[in-house]
């Protein structure tokens, strides 16, 4: 069987979007026939009894194949040093690494594959150690390529979702504009807001982070907070659920913090298993899923009227694209996502 330890220690449950990633990809790892093998800290404030319940807040279920380690919570550093003292003691499986210091590490007991979800400057130690390299966006791929010219091959693997969660929807058409993450400023939340004050009689549904202060300011700003709903922190076995009446999923990235390059959203699948019209912000990254016309709207990033424009079609033509979204995205399921990791991992 083969032996995979995934490297990237976070705490477990986590509200952030990358505890969700790493927990479908090991899960679907596990399911394609690999021994996973995954470290995590526990989460002092929102404290489980076991790996068990912790996979439960994500509406995952344990899975023999599927080892989850508790690291000590003591100290960060005390952590650190038990992560990496397990990575010394490993025999005989593969590391697959986004925390890339513990690549580094972990090329001096066995082979390496690294996932980059930015570009770091310090990823090239991990990249020169590394024996394959994935980065979940062309545009990301062909920066490492340019700064570090690495030996290593590299393969494009985006984000992904569980179709199963996400039946077809029961509305009959686009009803609001809907925003499911968090509220960093690069997630363009606030252009969202401003764009609802451009059309007439639509509401919008934003779903996700903690500290909303500042947005639902920017709505009182606009003359809009009556039209929103702010549906709070929703776990993700309730996502399908909230986006079952036909609204526009909306990601209205910003071309900040490197999202230009690396975004490769999960609410971004999350709409489109879901069947409902996208529209997204135009940056490179994300044209590696979405295509103008075809299966979702593409409007100029920052910007509330392109936005309010994109959001006017598709309540025009938004099951048509919807449709096709939803056919796209089987190629961008947990377990399509698994099959491609193994098969780097074989041929290593």
């Amino acid at each position: 069987m083969l032996e995979i330890r995934y490297l990237q220690p976070f705490r477990l449950p986590s509200d952030h979007a990358h505890s969700i990633q790493i927990l479908n990809t090991c899960r679907a790892l596990a399911e394609a026939g690999a021994r996973v093998t995954l470290m995590v800290r526990r989460n002092p404030e929102r404290p489980v009894r076991s790996a068990e319940e912790g996979l439960a807040a994500y509406g995952l279920a344990p899975h023999p194949n599927l080892v989850v380690e508790w690291l000590p919570t003591t100290h960060k550093g005390i952590a650190g040093l038990a992560a990496r003292f397990r990575i010394w003691r490993a025999r005989g499986c593969v590391f697959y690494a986004r925390h890339l210091r513990l690549a580094a590490w972990a090329a001096r007991r066995g082979p390496v594959v690294i996932e980059l979800h930015k570009f770091e400057e310090a990823a090239a130690r991990a990249v020169a150690a590394a024996r394959a390299i994935v980065t979940i966006t062309s545009p990301l791929r062909d920066l490492v390529r340019e700064r570090f010219a690495p030996s290593a091959p590299i393969e494009v693997i985006p984000d992904g979702v569980d179709l199963a969660r996400f039946p077809p929807p029961t509305a009959a058409g686009p009803a609001r504009l809907v925003y499911a993450g968090q509220f960093h400023d690069w997630k363009g939340v606030d252009v969202m807001i401003a764009a609802v004050a451009r059309l007439s009689g639509v509401g919008a549904l934003i779903l996700g982070g903690r500290d909303d202060a500042g947005l639902r300011a920017r709505a009182r700003e606009f003359g809009v907070e009556d039209r929103i709903e702010w549906g709070g922190f929703v776990p993700q076995e309730e996502i399908a659920r909230r986006l079952r009446r036909g609204d526009v999923g909306v990601v209205p990235t910003r071309a900040l913090n490197g999202q230009e390059i690396a975004a490769s959203p999960l609410k971004l699948f999350e709409y489109m298993a879901a069947g409902i019209p996208v529209i997204a912000s135009d940056l490179p990254s994300i044209r590696d899923v979405v295509r103008d016309g075809e299966n979702g709207l593409l409007f100029r990033e920052g910007d509330p009227e392109a936005l309010a424009a994109a959001a006017r079609r598709a309540i025009a033509e938004g099951r048509a694209l919807a449709e096709r979204a939803r056919g796209d995205v089987r190629s961008y399921t947990w377990a399509a996502r698994a099959r491609r990791i193994v098969d780097i991992i074989a041929r290593l």
